[in-house]
């Protein structure tokens, strides 16, 4: 913590710390170190991806399956198209 000394206008010194909202900033700051770390460590980022990759996948069988029940041809320039 900062804290310096300091004569008022009647010439006492006094001891004086950081502004209040500079010690919260820094203890947030801290804080979200620790759960972001805590985040990384518990795979929940790469949780996420793999929730994401399945969804994707089933969006992508999903299309596929109305197009085709539709009557559109699956060849190469539709697939291209629909990538």
């Amino acid at each position: 913590m900062m804290v310096s000394k300091v004569t008022d206008a009647q010439g006492v010194e006094r001891t004086v710390g950081a502004n209040v909202w500079v010690k919260l900033l820094g203890e947030w700051s801290d804080r979200l170190t620790r759960t972001s770390k805590t985040v990384l460590d518990a795979g929940i980022e790469e949780r996420q991806t793999t929730i994401l990759e399945h969804q994707a996948s089933l969006i992508a069988d999903m299309t596929y399956g109305m197009l085709t029940d539709l009557g559109v041809e699956m060849n190469e320039d539709n697939m291209a198209i629909i990538r």
